[in-house]
């Protein structure tokens, strides 16, 4: 079976085409900006709960870890994609640095507040990990997208 001659004119259109296409998949593969402050919230909460007693921590904690998977389940139906942040090598990078500055904030908020039983420091660490969440959430959502604009 033969292909046909395909002139430059006809490849340039093509690959203009792709790029057009991938810039399509790029805005629909990152979440919208609510599914990342549930996810922050979720978080916040589960700082939040550390305020609690022992039987109603741990229903709240895993109240918040089954909503959070629930959520991130989810995510293929609010992006109506398979896409998945964590699956890029590129957007690993910052989803590394999101881990890497959440779970300090979050250790050392719950520390203290054990320490020192004051409950604002559970207040000031949710709401800090809140924006943690909403800035580096977005940021490595961002890194998705141009990651799958360039068509790594």
């Amino acid at each position: 079976m033969e292909t046909p001659d395909v002139t430059a004119a006809e490849a340039r259109r093509a690959l203009d085409q792709l790029g057009a296409d991938r810039g399509r998949v790029a805005a629909r593969v990152t979440a919208p900006w609510w599914y990342q402050l549930i996810e922050g919230l979720l978080l916040a909460a589960f700082v939040m709960c550390f305020a609690l007693d022992d039987p109603t921590f741990y229903l709240g904690a895993n109240a918040v870890g089954f909503t959070y998977i629930a959520l991130g389940l989810l995510r293929r139906v609010f992006t109506r994609t398979t896409a998945e942040p964590w699956s890029d090598a590129r957007t690993w990078r910052g989803g590394l640095v999101q881990f890497a500055i959440i779970v300090p904030v979050l250790a050392a908020g719950i520390l203290a507040h054990r320490q020192f039983d004051l409950l604002w420091v559970l207040v000031v660490t949710a709401a800090v990990v809140l924006v943690l969440k909403l800035v580096l959430g977005a940021r490595m959502e961002r890194a998705f997208a141009r990651s799958v604009a360039q068509g790594a």
